[in-house]
């Protein structure tokens, strides 16, 4: 933050693994944490709850950047749309076609085991503003109930905290699709507007 030139205090949005991210700056630093919204974010436990291998993640990371070396990434992203202008659908599929954008995912998984121990880490977050907002768009099965249970471990962090599911919304369209992106920017603003007036976000 310091070497981007944004003083503090700061309220932190996470996405996917960014949760983790945000999290782990709050218990580092925070008292330059004000509030919080974590944006279908990752919990620690997830792998371990859904009974998957991380292991297994390191080795798809691992493929995807040699098949990204070759062009097949390119390939198979060739017909995505992610609800964006013209424009940004095509940088963004060139981006997540790269080799760059594969390293930099086989690294995550690398690191993975010693992230969500940090994460676990970090402890709840007392009255901290908090909102949780889960992608609704989920396969049905075990794994989805576990999804949303976990969500709502990661709403109970905070004594004042709101939590929200947004219908039709996936993982990745909660910041893609214009519409879903619409709801979740209103939810930060709430964030900030407590964390500003002190009003009890739950209460709004």
């Amino acid at each position: 933050m310091e070497l981007a030139g944004i003083d503090p205090p700061y309220v932190l949005v996470g996405h996917s693994l960014g949760g983790i991210y945000a999290r782990v700056y709050n218990a580092h630093y925070p008292g330059e944490v004000v509030g919080m919204a974590l944006v279908d974010a990752t919990h620690p436990d997830i792998w371990v709850r859904q009974g998957e291998s991380i292991q297994a993640l390191q080795a798809m990371a691992s493929v995807s950047t040699v098949l990204a070396r070759v062009g097949l990434m390119r390939l198979f992203f060739a017909g995505q749309n992610f609800d964006l202008p013209d424009t940004d659908n095509g940088a963004l599929k060139a981006d997540i076609a790269s080799a760059q954008y594969w390293d930099t995912q086989r690294a995550d998984a690398a690191a993975m085991e010693a992230t969500t121990a940090q994460g676990r880490a970090t402890g709840e977050l007392g009255d901290l503003p908090l909102a949780v907002l889960a992608a609704g768009e989920y396969p049905a099965g075990p794994g989805r109930d576990i999804k949303f249970s976990l969500q709502h471990e990661l709403a109970a962090l905070s004594t004042n905290s709101t939590y929200q599911e947004i219908a039709g919304a996936n993982h990745l369209s909660l910041v893609t699709n214009e519409q879903y992106a619409t709801l979740v920017s209103q939810v930060i603003i709430r964030v900030v507007e407590a964390a500003r007036t002190g009003q009890p976000l739950a209460s709004k």
